[in-house]
């Protein structure tokens, strides 16, 4: 049977091995900005005529890429990267049966668009008009990079990555802070 000093002991060597993954992520944390600024920097010198940070940043509304989810059951964070979700959705949907691929080629339909109600589009066929309602419920998602222009420096495409790597060790970060709270509570 165990003790309570020996729980107290689990619990410190528990607390112990969270604060020294703390430590590590908030270092490697740490280094992926540095290295995302530094590669913003990198991109900027490449790019002689314009630069690229806040000044240039496109403040039109648009739905962000990137939400946190807070567990309801555990009390973590969760980040969902709703771009990529939506890049898997129109893969999905490329890669249909292929008796699904052989009617679509099969059925001669052109999609005609009405341009003055944008909900709705008409398809014609050979014989007959068919109204066909657009789908509001699929939402599109603009990845942040494509508002400096189609084609942007590697190194740009570096520090968006170092960025979207630090933001995730965030995550990580404060569920781990969750944690320590909890077990330096039980432990006092």
């Amino acid at each position: 049977m165990t003790t309570d000093k020996e729980i107290i002991d689990n619990k410190t060597i528990q607390l112990l091995e969270l604060l020294d993954k703390y430590q590590q992520l908030t270092t490697l944390n740490r280094e992926n900005f540095i290295n995302g600024f530094f590669n913003l920097s990198r991109a900027n010198f490449q790019n002689e005529k314009e630069k690229y940070g806040l000044e240039k940043y496109d403040f039109r509304c648009y739905k962000a890429c990137k939400i946190i989810d807070i567990n309801s059951d555990n009390g973590r964070f969760e980040l969902i990267d709703r771009l990529l979700k939506n890049e898997s959705s129109i893969n999905d949907d490329e890669h249909d049966s292929p008796n699904e691929d052989k009617k679509k080629e099969s059925s001669s339909t052109t999609m005609i668009r009405n341009r003055k109600d944008r909900k709705t589009g008409t398809i014609a066929t050979h014989d007959k008009e068919i109204v066909k309602q657009s789908n509001d419920d699929e939402e599109t998602f603009k990845d942040p990079i494509k508002q400096f222009g189609t084609i942007v420096p590697s190194e740009l495409y570096k520090c968006q990555q170092n960025f979207n790597n630090g933001l995730n060790q965030l995550i990580e970060i404060i569920n781990l802070q969750i944690q320590i709270k909890k077990l330096i509570q039980e432990l006092s």
